[in-house]
């Protein structure tokens, strides 16, 4: 205690290392078992770190703003292993640090346009990650430290809105039906009596419910049990088995009992992920309430990344196929080639090439005869250029129906690096190992700024303006994929498209059925422009749920159980 005076009175009360050591005096109180004391520290420690991370987000680059994060999660862990903690001032506590990356990724983004230097920088680093030849990873390396210095030059000065957590809370409950309710799960070392070094890791779920904005914390025990789980789960999808009935029991164990007495009498749920479950889509978990069904026919699931969407949420009045301006892109031209080639951490990523999709013409064609008078881009128009110039229309609804990709754990695999003249492997933003593929994107990769233009990267992705967007849909593999990070959104192509400006996603967690996402589609937009969904924020959400549900009364006929061809697509965000 009297090193944290000195260290105020020579830093100040809000600096990062002030905060590491009223953590680290948190965390010893809790090992004494002296629980209030632990509480006091933990939450002063984080209205600081909230308080200088408001400071000087706009002054300091994206990388130093995840180191940042790196503090936040230390004094969560702190906040979650205290059982004592009133849930509502825990919820709280935890508000400010949700999301934090993400909403000020999104900051930067939006002023890149004001910069051409900054943007011709950015051009080049995604150029150089996606090109080959001699001296690579020391040419990313120049480029990245160019970028860290000329945004926090250019954001010096610049103070984001300070944000109190109580009226965020309630603005958040005025958007939340009374019928339903909102589930934070939370991942965290767990420190505990008598334990100071060696925490265990455990989850927990914290649930509002709508109405009266009660707060309840339900904990789920194990983290590691519960984590293992879900990457059964996720990898026996990606393995494109059709499913894995035990993975899925084991999850419902876990997570759907606990939770039932605090979600009696809700069948509308927000979900807000962390970690590994960002990988599983809860509604094909068995339902405890009503066996040999999943959950998702009885509960509508929508997700968010963090209760700031829901306190910001705008649900439309209407959504008729006459008043939506839309945009769809699908069905490029990928050209010929070896397919491109992503650098990363563990080495060069050559994919395979991408082969044609003729479903997404036949998807294009469907879906323009449901949402009004669309713009569409198909062929070899679908370029980076073309799509910039038609997002200046300021779409409403941007649908995507082509190939996409995560380069990261398990993505593809690496090539010998001589070969490709790279002399060692590089770890690049995370956003660069996800994209969108484009036409010509097959053809070589090229030394230079035009390198792999076929590719559109969810670092690019979030340096495009799509303020006027309410709903992107990436139909198309892996969109939902990408780096997870606990505490924070997946970092991936969903990542840069909130940043970008767009409400509300649907995504895909693993790769894609061309026939059946096709009618999974059509049946989603049949759904989106009737008169008959809720007018709230779980709008889409329900839309995609039925168009689920008739892929599964459709395989129930012939008896069939085959979860990877539709459960892989989930709505995020509130239209």
């Amino acid at each position: 205690e009297r090193a944290i005076a000195v260290l105020e009175k020579t830093r100040g009360a809000d600096h990062p290392v002030v905060v590491r050591a009223r953590t680290l005096l948190a965390r010893i109180a809790l090992a004494q078992g002296r629980d209030a004391v632990a509480f006091a520290q933990a939450q002063q420690a984080s209205a600081a770190l909230a308080r200088y991370t408001r400071r000087t987000f706009g002054a300091i680059s994206e990388r130093q703003r995840a180191l940042l994060a790196e503090d936040a999660g230390e004094v969560v862990d702190i906040l979650l292993s205290i059982d004592t903690a009133p849930p509502r001032e825990l919820f709280l506590a935890l508000l400010p640090h949700r999301d934090s990356v993400l909403r000020s990724s999104a900051g930067g983004s939006a002023g890149e346009g004001g910069n051409p230097e900054l943007a011709a920088l950015r051009r080049r680093y995604v150029a150089a990650v996606l090109g080959t030849g001699p001296g690579t990873a020391q040419r990313v390396a120049d480029l990245e430290a160019q970028i860290d210095a000329l945004e926090a030059r250019g954001a010096a000065g610049s103070v984001t809105p300070e944000r109190d957590a109580g009226a965020l809370l309630r603005k958040a409950c005025k958007s939340l039906p009374d019928d339903a309710a909102l589930v934070k799960f939370a991942t965290y070392d767990r420190t505990g009596r008598g334990r100071l070094d060696d925490p265990e890791p455990a989850f927990t779920a914290l649930v509002v419910r709508g109405g009266d904005c009660a707060v309840q914390r339900v904990p789920l025990g194990n983290g590691t049990a519960i984590a293992d789980a879900a990457e059964r789960f996720a990898q026996s999808m990606r393995d494109q088995r059709n499913d894995d009935r035990a993975a899925r029991d084991a999850l419902a164990k876990a997570l759907l009992e606990p939770l039932a007495p605090a979600l009696a009498g809700s069948n509308r749920w927000l979900v807000i992920p962390d970690a590994a479950l960002w990988g599983v889509p809860l509604g094909v978990l068995p339902d405890p309430a009503t066996p040999g069904k999943y959950l998702f026919e009885r509960v509508t699931i929508g997700y968010l990344t963090s209760t700031h969407e829901l306190a910001e949420a705008r649900p439309a009045d209407t959504l008729s196929a006459d008043a939506l301006r839309a945009l769809l892109v699908g069905a490029p031209d990928f050209g010929a080639g070896a397919g491109p080639i992503v650098l990363t951490g563990s080495g060069p990523c050559q994919m395979t090439p991408f082969e044609p999709l003729p479903g997404t013409v036949r998807e294009i064609d469907d879906i323009a005869g449901l949402v009004g008078t669309p713009a569409k881009l198909v062929g070899d128009r679908v370029t980076k250029p073309e799509i910039t110039e038609a997002l200046s229309a300021d779409p409403w609804l941007v649908h995507f129906a082509t190939h996409a990709y995560f380069a990261g754990a398990e993505g593809c695999p690496a090539v010998g690096e001589t070969r490709l003249g790279q002399q060692e492997p590089i770890a690049p933003n995370p956003l660069l190992l996800s994209g969108i593929v484009l036409a010509g994107a097959n053809a070589p990769s090229r030394v230079g700024s035009d390198a792999q233009g076929g590719i559109l990267t969810a670092y690019e992705v979030a340096g495009l303006d799509l303020g006027s967007a309410g709903l992107v849909v990436l139909s198309a593999c892996d969109t939902g994929a990408g780096l997870q990070q606990r505490g924070q959104e997946v970092q991936g192509l969903r990542w840069g498209f909130r940043a970008a400006g767009a409400r509300a996603l649907v995504t895909s967690l693993w790769r894609s059925n061309d026939v059946a996402t096709r009618r999974l589609m059509e049946a989603f937009y049949a759904a989106l422009v009737g008169d008959d969904l809720p007018r709230d924020v779980f709008r889409g959400a329900e839309a995609l749920r039925r168009a689920q549900i008739a892929q599964v009364e459709s395989e129930r006929r012939f008896g069939l159980q085959q979860p990877a061809r539709w459960a892989n697509f989930v709505f995020s965000g509130a239209l």
